[in-house]
């Protein structure tokens, strides 16, 4: 799916991954707080 990143490369927590795949796709959100703030992330990968 290309370039990854271990958690160690964030510089903030990371929690709550979730994982949705579907026949186009497969989608991934998840929280962390990289920049200070609780953020919700969100990726996506066409198949």
């Amino acid at each position: 799916m290309g370039r990854r990143h271990g958690p160690h490369e964030l510089g903030g927590n990371s929690i709550h991954p979730m994982v949705a795949v579907s026949e186009e796709a497969v989608h991934v959100i998840w929280c962390d707080d990289r920049d200070g703030n609780n953020e919700i992330y969100y990726k996506n990968r066409n198949r």
